[in-house]
């Protein structure tokens, strides 16, 4: 196993997250959160109720920048612990 990048992998774990809680945030403000949420569940054969409220630019901003902040400390975890993995590997 060859070691990989911790921060170029944490950076690409968090900007995927990240824009995937983008792209929901920009369907919420398209109006079409609620269609979408219904869709997905439907397909998990899930149901309960659930609503989707207004979309607020603030918590759209805190849900993209808290995704993307975990995702790159899990990816940066995830690099350390392959490298280490990798070392005793060889």
């Amino acid at each position: 196993m060859r070691p990989i990048n911790t921060i170029k992998t944490g950076l690409s774990t968090g900007a995927m997250l990240g824009l995937l809680h983008f792209m929901w945030a920009v369907l919420v403000l398209a109006g079409w959160g609620q269609p979408v949420l219904d869709f997905v569940l439907r397909l998990h054969m899930i149901h309960m109720t659930m609503t989707v409220g207004p979309f607020d630019l603030v918590v759209a901003a805190g849900l993209v920048a808290l995704t993307a902040s975990l995702g790159f400390a899990f990816g940066t975890i995830f690099a350390g612990l392959w490298n280490l993995l990798a070392a005793r590997a060889a």
